[in-house]
């Protein structure tokens, strides 16, 4: 369930990646397919950087309470894998159709106001789904 938001994240930081690259090679004259190149790789390393994070916050390193709203640790595969895919998805589909970063934030936003501030853990929907 949480691939969805991986998407959308994909899609928002890829907004980001744009205006990032744009602002650092403007005086450059850096081709566009060396801009998108330059943002394809800091998005992923975002997410390859995040995902490193939130392992380690999800084996407790920022308390238990913290631990408990994860629900566990992820499964290697989707961590290395699914969610880096899903992330870099939303690049792809932010470079095709970059009107989208603004339902990408507002679906994100919702989607983790409701999973951290009214539901009591990260899995709930899964729970309710699968059990």
């Amino acid at each position: 369930m949480w691939s969805i938001e991986h998407l959308m994240c994909g899609v928002s930081l890829a907004w980001v990646a744009k205006v990032l690259v744009d602002r650092f090679t403007k005086n450059e004259g850096a081709s566009q397919a060396v801009k998108t190149r330059m943002s394809f790789l800091l998005v992923l390393v975002i997410a390859l950087l995040w995902e490193n994070v939130e392992h380690y916050v999800e084996k407790g390193l920022l308390g238990e309470r913290i631990a408990f709203w994860f629900q566990g640790v992820e499964h290697w595969g989707n961590r290395v894998f699914t969610d880096n895919l899903m992330v870099m998805l939303g690049w792809f589909i932010f470079n095709k159709k970059n009107k989208s970063v603004w339902f990408a934030r507002i679906f994100s936003t919702a989607w983790l106001a409701i999973h951290i501030f009214v539901f009591p853990h990260s899995m709930y929907l899964h729970t309710l789904k699968f059990n």
